[in-house]
């Protein structure tokens, strides 16, 4: 429908793929694959159009949390960009850090 009315770019919700908050359901690797094929079946039909999209991604580096709370510039059917996000509200209803390693490199990826 978007790309009907001429956008160029779709953006979505932080962890609009899974929901927000997520919580524990975090903690099981196969939430994250499922997350992430969903991104990549999105990303098929991002041709024409492109999207910022939020998942939480692995962290490959053993220190520190497991996973990031990310957002992905999806363009031509393909990732091109990942962003990670930094400050994490650990306030009221909020306990992203309990999850989420925050980001601290600030290129794109």
């Amino acid at each position: 429908m978007a790309k009907e009315k001429g956008a160029d770019l779709v953006v979505f919700a932080e962890l609009a793929i899974c929901g927000y908050p997520p919580r524990d359901y975090l903690e099981f690797d196969e939430f994250i694959s499922l997350c992430e094929n969903a991104a990549k079946e999105i990303a098929k039909h991002c041709v024409d159009i492109a999207c910022i999209l939020g998942l939480p991604i692995k962290n490959d580096v053993l220190q520190g949390k497991d996973l990031f709370n990310a957002a992905y510039f999806i363009e031509e059917g393909n990732i091109k960009a990942i962003a990670r996000k930094a400050l994490l509200p650990t306030y009221d209803v909020f306990d992203e850090y309990r999850y989420f390693e925050p980001a601290t490199n600030f290129t794109a990826s």
